[in-house]
């Protein structure tokens, strides 16, 4: 699985301009560079398309973005598990 910068990169790549993706994307270029140098942390939203926009299948990131906003491991590895009896690839 791609990190969430790579994906933003790919998105840039695709669109040409980071500019460019933010607005495919639906957000403000400064958000997306935040997310991308790591200051900020990606909506599951965004996530989601820009999984999409690499053809890749949004749910494991999606997944793991939720995941890593959970307080405890715990937590975050049954969100995990959960979703991993509804599709293995995860």
């Amino acid at each position: 699985m791609k990190s969430v910068d790579s994906l933003i990169d790919n998105a840039i790549a695709l669109c040409g301009t980071e500019y460019k993706a933010a607005k495919t994307l639906g957000v403000k270029q400064g958000p997306l560079g935040e997310v991308r140098k790591g200051r900020r942390t990606a909506p599951v939203l965004l996530v989601g398309k820009l999984a999409e926009m690499a053809g890749e299948d949004p749910l494991p990131y999606m997944v793991e973005t939720l995941a890593s906003l959970q307080t405890n491991e715990q937590s975050a590895n049954e969100l995990r598990r959960l979703f991993r009896m509804r599709n293995p690839k995860i």
